[in-house]
C-alpha cells in the first residue's frame, strides 16, 4: 500500500509556500498539488467538517490566524515511513509539520495528515476523490484548481 499524505499551507502561511514545497520535494515525492478556495463565510463550517469536531471559537481564531483565502494542498508520498509508536501516525509527517509551523510563525498555518485514514478523509472532503481514484490519475506534480462554492458539507454530501 502506498503511503500518501497531504500538506496544507493555509492562506496566511503562503509566503512560506515555496520554502515548504522545496523541502517536501527534497524529502518525499510530490504527487500532485491543488489550489483550493472556498467562500470566506463558509470557513468556520468548513474547518468544523475538515477537523471533525465542533469548536466555534477555535475555528473563529483559526480563521483569523490562518486566513480564509485560497490555500495550497500538496499531496506527497513517503516511500519509507517511520511509525510513531504507539500510534499509527507517521513520525516523519508529524516532525515535518511541526518544523513548517515553526517556519510559518503560527502553529495553525500549516497542516498535514499523519495517518492514512486522515489522508483518505481529507482528500475526499477537499476534492471529492477517494484515495484510489486519486492514485489512478496521472501524478506528475501538476497543480489543479478547485473552487468550492458552498460549504464542504453541501458540496460533497458529507453528513447531509
Amino acid at each position: 500500500m502506498r503511503k500518501v499524505y497531504l500538506f496544507i499551507v493555509w492562506a496566511k502561511g503562503r509566503k512560506f509556500e515555496e520554502k515548504i514545497r522545496a523541502d517536501l520535494a527534497s524529502k518525499f515525492t510530490i504527487l500532485k498539488e491543488y489550489e483550493i478556495s472556498w467562500p470566506w463565510y463558509h470557513s468556520i463550517r468548513n474547518f468544523t467538517f475538515f477537523y471533525r469536531h465542533i469548536a466555534f471559537f477555535s475555528w473563529l481564531r483559526k480563521c483569523w490566524i490562518c486566513g480564509t483565502g485560497p490555500f495550497r494542498v500538496i499531496m506527497i508520498e513517503d516511500r519509507d515511513p517511520t511509525p510513531l509508536e504507539p500510534t499509527t501516525e507517521n513520525k516523519k509527517m508529524v516532525e515535518t509539520k511541526h518544523m513548517y509551523r515553526r517556519w510559518a510563525g503560527k502553529r495553525w498555518r500549516v497542516h498535514s495528515s499523519t495517518t492514512l485514514p486522515e489522508t483518505r478523509y481529507q482528500l475526499w472532503l477537499l476534492t471529492g476523490k477517494t484515495l484510489e481514484q486519486f492514485l489512478a490519475e496521472k501524478l506528475d506534480g501538476s497543480c489543479e484548481t478547485i473552487v468550492l462554492k458552498k460549504s464542504l458539507r453541501f458540496d460533497l454530501g458529507l453528513l447531509a
